[in-house]
């Protein structure tokens, strides 16, 4: 996935997370680490899920998916493309970081 930090290569100059400014923006971070992905994670019942760090993103998503039935995976999966989708538009159109 392209994020700020894979353009980082030259192709970027900031490579901070452009929804909480507080972090380089990895795949991990925008997924698991970033204030307004916690926030979204929260207000769909996932209060909890960065809590163990040490688990991959990767490794977390395929553990939620297994123990919830099909609407919950669906419901995370549109969350997950809501959040990239709202990062794309603060950093390309200049628009605010709404939760």
């Amino acid at each position: 996935m392209l994020t700020l930090h894979n353009l980082e290569r030259g192709l970027v100059k900031d490579d901070q997370c452009p929804l909480c400014k507080s972090d380089v923006e990895s795949m991990v971070h925008l997924f698991r680490d970033c204030n307004f992905t916690i926030k979204v994670l929260q207000g769909l019942g996932e209060a909890n899920s960065t809590i163990n760090k040490s688990q991959s993103w990767h490794s977390w998503l395929v553990e939620k998916f297994l123990s919830y039935d099909l609407l919950k995976c669906k419901t995370i999966a549109i969350a997950c493309w809501a959040i990239l989708y709202n990062k794309n538009s603060v950093y390309h159109k200049g628009l605010k970081s709404n939760v």
